[in-house]
């Protein structure tokens, strides 16, 4: 089976490195706020940090609710858990989390409601605007872009959570030390009890030098990651020419509707997606995904191609 993300990339982790590059950090996220065009960007250990911290800012308990969507990943449960009520299809929650998948603009519109634009694994295109459901964050996850084993960017356009994320960077660094050895073990399959990380993740707001010079080195990956997925795309596209391809955003996968495609159950893993890319539409649909980032070889990538045209 095919990662529909990027494997960590190999890095030598340094026992004494604890302090980070101011220098780096404040390059990392200049980098990330030109890219995604917002306001402002900073830095969190994690996409799933992001949200705690913003959910701290908020001043959310267990009197809140915070809805997320039907085949979210466990660690949205246990992050959003571990400060407040998690709920599915409750639209008249305190915050809804709108989930971009795989490169996909999702559309919720509520003025009423605190908004979370969950682009993990979304990259921009040239006409990509930010907080499409005007969201007051919009969280990206590294490893899933650019093969870091930590971190995420944050994007918001509201100056007083901006100022709090910087904030809370430094408060708790001796959790982000403990944390990113952590994290990078269980990026190289060598954390023998996964779940520690997991647990103290959703209060970590830290991170040491480790954690900057990896994602120092894996920012390369960024365009050449954008490149990648623009040319194959492209490719798909004229064999395929019914999928859907996203106008702002790039996605790790390529996604093909079951009903359309189910001889590709021999080549492709099966997963599900709401294809009417409205947060409140409850139909959700079996669909494969392609893998198609730059951690696939061009070898590994043609080949499929061919097995997929045979099928089709």
């Amino acid at each position: 089976m095919t990662n529909q993300w990027p494997l960590s990339e190999r890095y030598k982790f340094n026992n004494r490195l604890n302090k980070y590059s101011q220098k780096k950090l404040d390059y990392i996220e200049n980098f990330f706020q030109k890219k995604y065009k917002a306001k402002y960007a900073f830095l969190a250990p994690s996409s799933r940090s992001s949200i705690n911290i913003l959910l701290r800012f908020l001043k959310f308990n267990r009197s809140h609710l915070v809805n997320i969507p039907k085949w979210s990943s466990h660690c949205l449960f246990e992050t959003i858990g571990s400060i407040t009520n998690v709920t599915v299809q409750n639209f008249n929650s305190d915050l809804v989390v709108v989930f971009h998948k795989w490169g996909n603009t999702f559309q919720y519109r509520n003025k009423s409601q605190i908004i979370v634009e969950d682009s993990v694994d979304s990259l921009p295109k040239k006409n990509f605007k930010p907080f499409a459901n005007n969201g007051i964050q919009e969280i990206i996850s590294l490893p899933k872009i650019i093969g870091a084993y930590s971190g995420g960017i944050v994007l918001t356009n509201n100056k007083k959570y901006y100022n709090y994320g910087k904030e809370v960077q430094n408060k708790n660094i001796s959790l982000g030390i403990i944390q990113s050895k952590k994290k990078f073990l269980y990026s190289e399959n060598k954390l023998k009890k996964f779940e520690s990380w997991f647990y103290d993740e959703c209060r970590n707001t830290s991170f040491d030098g480790n954690v900057i010079e990896n994602i120092s080195i894996c920012l390369e990956n960024f365009d050449k990651n954008f490149n990648i997925l623009t040319k194959r795309m492209s490719i798909i596209k004229k064999i395929f020419p019914n999928i859907y391809l996203d106008k702002q955003r790039l996605g790790p996968c390529c996604i093909f509707r079951y009903e359309n495609y189910y001889k590709f159950n021999k080549e492709l893993e099966l997963k599900f997606f709401n294809f009417s890319l409205k947060t409140k539409n409850n139909n959700f649909e079996k669909c494969f995904i392609f893998p198609i980032h730059y951690q696939i070889t061009d070898y590994e990538f043609k080949n499929k191609l061919k097995k997929l045209i045979k099928l089709n």
